[in-house]
C-alpha cells in the first residue's frame, strides 16, 4: 500500500544523506511501498548501499586504528628514549655515590688513624713524665722531648678536628648523592613500566591492524592506499545514487498509481457502506 509521502523519501534518496547506509534505510522505506520489478529495484540499491556503508566502516575503523598506532609509535620512541636519557643518568648517580662512599671511607679511615696516633702520643707523653723524675726533668733533652711530644699532640689533636669535618662533610655527600641515585632508581622503573606499557599497546594495535587488513582484503579493498580506497568507495556510492535517481521517475509514477488506486477504493468501500445502510432503512 502506497504512502503519499513517498515521493520526498525518493527525493531524499536521491539528493539527501552522504552516508550509504542512511541511504539504504531510506531507499528500504521506499521499497517497502513499492511493487515488482521496482520494489526489487529499490531493494536492491538499499542491499549495495548497505554493503558499500559496511566497507566504509570498517575502512573508518582502519584509518582511526593507523593513526592511532602511528601515535603510539611516538609514545613508544618517546619511551625508549626516556629510559635511555635515565639510563644514563642513573649511571652517573651510581658512580657519583661510590666516589663519595669511597672518600666517606677514605675519611673514617684517617680519622681513626689518627684518634689511634693521638692516644699513641699521649701515652707516650705519659711514659716521658713517668720515666723522667727528679733533677733529670731539669735538663735540655727533657725539655725537648716533652715540648716535642706536646706539640705532637696538639697537632695530631687539630688534624683530629679537620678529619671530623672531612668525614662529616663526606658523609653528607654521600647521603645527597644516594638519595639522588635512589630517585632515579624510582624514575628508571617507572619509566621502564611505561616503555612495557607503551610497546604493549603498540603490539596490540598492530595485531589489531592486520585483523583489519585481512577484514579490508575480504572485503575486496587493500589497505596499501586508504585514500584512493575511499574516493572509491565513495564513487561507488555516487554511481548507485545516479541509478537511484534514474529510477526516480519510475518510482513516483508507481506510487503516484498506488496512491490512486488507494483513494479509489476507498471510495468504493464508502459507496458500499453507504449503499448498505441506505438498504437497511428501507
Amino acid at each position: 500500500m502506497a504512502d503519499p509521502k513517498i515521493k520526498y523519501d525518493i527525493e531524499a534518496a536521491v539528493k539527501g544523506e552522504a552516508d550509504a547506509e542512511a541511504l539504504a534505510k531510506t531507499l528500504r522505506g521506499v521499497g517497502d511501498v513499492l511493487e515488482g520489478d521496482l520494489q526489487k529495484s529499490a531493494q536492491g540499491a538499499a542491499q549495495a548501499l548497505e554493503a558499500l556503508g559496511s566497507k566504509q566502516r570498517a575502512l573508518e575503523s582502519f584509518r582511526a586504528l593507523s593513526n592511532e598506532t602511528g601515535s603510539l609509535a611516538i609514545e613508544l620512541a618517546e619511551a625508549q628514549s626516556a629510559l635511555r636519557q635515565v639510563d644514563a643518568q642513573l649511571t652517573q648517580a651510581s658512580a657519583a655515590t661510590q666516589k663519595f662512599s669511597q672518600a666517606e671511607l677514605a675519611a673514617k679511615a684517617a680519622l681513626e688513624s689518627n684518634r689511634a696516633d693521638l692516644t699513641a702520643a699521649k701515652k707516650a707523653y705519659e711514659d716521658l713524665q713517668a720515666s723522667t723524675v727528679g733533677a733529670a726533668r731539669r735538663t735540655e733533652e727533657y725539655r725537648q722531648a716533652s715540648q716535642t711530644a706536646r706539640a705532637n699532640i696538639q697537632q695530631l689533636s687539630a688534624e683530629i678536628k679537620q678529619h671530623a669535618r672531612s668525614l662529616k662533610e663526606a658523609e653528607g655527600n654521600t647521603r645527597t648523592a644516594q638519595q639522588a641515585e635512589n630517585a632515579l632508581s624510582a624514575q628508571h622503573q617507572q619509566t621502564s613500566a611505561a616503555l612495557i606499557q607503551a610497546r604493549g599497546a603498540l603490539d596490540g594495535n598492530n595485531a589489531a591492524l592486520d585483523a583489519g587488513r585481512e577484514k579490508l582484503r575480504s572485503m575486496g579493498i587493500e589497505a596499501t592506499n586508504l585514500a584512493q580506497a575511499e574516493r572509491n568507495l565513495q564513487g561507488a556510492v555516487t554511481q548507485v545514487r545516479q541509478e537511484v535517481a534514474a529510477m526516480a521517475p519510475a518510482y513516483q509514477q508507481a506510487a503516484a498509481a498506488s496512491s490512486q488506486s488507494t483513494q479509489v477504493q476507498a471510495q468504493n468501500q464508502r459507496t458500499l457502506r453507504e449503499g448498505m445502510t441506505s438498504i437497511s432503512t428501507q
